[in-house]
């Protein structure tokens, strides 16, 4: 099977400056075998470097965000060529966890549109977004310990990120579903909508922070992911002042000041 059929279950599109990432295996609730996590590494990996690409969505067909990983697959115990040394397996999942290296670090904003269940793996890939929509049906799951397993995808460092050591060990240990509802008060999503409107708000906001000033959206994620690696405060004074200072000669600042003494809003280009 080459490449561009394997990745069939991920797709990529553009809408201007958004790239639009899909999940698309809508029949297996978008199941995460080894195509759907190759193909997602992939495209992901393809648009944080693309300077053409000024902001990312990650959407899913049907009615699921993500089951989590295919168990019925295998990918989990063995791959094409038979049974695998836990080294190789280590190795070959940890290259596959990259995108959510990729949707968080990248230096452009994410969006992620989650609906229906969003479970283990499958909650962590859609919890790596900057901004994260959920809607009315979102129930997230952290599931891992159901099948005898433990977290990845960066799971556990994405739970405590945004709610806390103490309600992420709650979520992991416990896996009990967590609604929409839930999951906004205990910040793991940004804004609840519904489940039709879901898409049309998600591609609006990427949008809106596409047209935004990116170049500096790109060191406020620096400066925002080391703080939160527990950097100390001066490494993160240290990168906030380089940042400023590089960007009070760029053309968005530019266009800033004088759209300001213009009366009017600027046009940012992303330089």
């Amino acid at each position: 099977m080459s490449k561009e059929q394997r990745w069939k279950y991920v797709r990529l599109d553009r809408d201007g400056d958004v790239a639009i990432v899909t999940l698309n295996r809508p029949d297996r609730l978008n199941a995460l075998s080894a195509d759907v996590m190759d193909g997602l590494e992939a495209h992901l990996g393809a648009v944080a470097t693309d300077p053409a690409v000024r902001a990312v969505l990650l959407r899913a067909e049907g009615r699921s965000f993500c089951a989590g990983g295919d168990i019925k697959s295998g990918n989990l115990r063995r791959d094409e060529r038979g049974r695998l040394v836990q080294a190789e397996k280590a190795a070959r999942l940890r290259a596959q966890t990259n995108s959510v290296l990729h949707l968080h670090t990248m230096p452009k904003p994410t969006v992620s549109a989650m609906r229906g269940a969003a479970v283990g793996a499958g909650a962590a890939i859609g919890l790596a977004a900057d901004f994260r929509l959920g809607s009315t049906s979102l129930k997230i799951s952290m599931a891992y310990s159901k099948i005898g397993l433990s977290s990845d995808f960066g799971g556990s460092y994405f739970l405590t990120l945004w709610a806390g050591a103490a309600v992420a060990r709650r979520l992991m240990l416990d896996a009990a579903p967590v609604t929409s509802e839930e999951a906004l008060q205990l910040g793991l999503i940004n804004q609840i909508m519904s489940d039709d409107g879901l898409d049309y708000e998600a591609l609006t906001l990427a949008k809106k922070l596409a047209a935004g000033p990116t170049a500096a959206y790109a060191h406020m994620k620096h400066s925002l992911n080391l703080a939160a690696s527990g950097a100390p405060l001066e490494s993160v004074l240290d990168a906030e002042a380089q940042a400023v200072v590089e960007l009070s000669e760029s053309p968005d600042h530019q266009e800033a000041v004088k759209a300001f003494m213009e009366r009017r809003l600027p046009a940012f280009k992303g330089r």
